[in-house]
């Protein structure tokens, strides 16, 4: 009889790898305390599911940090640069510009297109927790959110749905309020695709 192996059993090895490795990277850490609120920007499933996506960090202490975030999945890779265009410079223009420019033409817009068929905005909220006192350290956590589908069915998805998802990694975040993390996220009640990297960057200045 074949053994089979659990959904959760990677996620479980990686979270025990990293808890081994960090110990020997630890170096006392004063960045979450000192610079407490910051701007995040993510590349994977961050908020799960995305290829792009944005956040807002506010460590709660040396050991926990609540996060935010917003983003889009296109069944495209080539929507990536679209998403961050979009949901920057784009957004900000087609406001300032835009505004004005559609009383002339309804459907003017500084947006781009996107080419995937298959997509999906991503919002939820939750808490990632550290090691207290190590800059590197390694990160676990749980967060709330809904996949709104906005075109066809990503993910052989066919209806937008609120989940939990878990997230396993490593967290950096240095005296200059420079922030690195990467990982898997989880997400148990997606059909495809729910065990996914992500990568973040951000800035924390308060």
């Amino acid at each position: 009889m074949k053994k089979t192996v659990k959904t959760h059993e990677p996620i479980s090895l990686i979270a025990l790898l990293l808890f081994s490795i960090c110990p020997f990277a630890a170096v006392a850490a004063e960045g979450r305390t000192e610079d407490r609120v910051g701007i995040i920007t993510s590349f994977g499933s961050m908020p799960a599911p995305t290829l792009v996506g944005f956040g807002l960090g506010v460590n709660l202490t040396n050991f926990a940090r609540f996060q935010a975030h917003v983003g889009h999945y296109r069944d495209n890779f080539s929507d990536v640069p679209v998403a961050l265009y979009n949901n920057t410079a784009g957004l900000l223009l087609d406001f300032i510009l835009g505004t004005f420019m559609r009383i002339i033409d309804p459907n003017f817009s500084l947006l781009m297109p996107y080419q995937g068929y298959n997509g999906a905005a991503s919002h939820s909220f939750g808490a990632n927790f550290f090691v207290p006192n190590w800059e590197l350290s390694p990160m676990i956590g749980a967060h709330y959110g809904r996949m709104h589908i906005s075109s066809g069915q990503p993910l052989n998805l066919s209806k937008s749905m609120n989940h939990m998802y878990y997230t396993v990694g490593v967290d950096y975040q240095g005296k200059s309020g420079a922030q690195m993390s990467a990982g898997v996220s989880y997400a148990p009640k997606i059909p495809m695709g729910n065990l996914a990297p992500f990568v973040s960057f951000g800035i924390f200045f308060l």
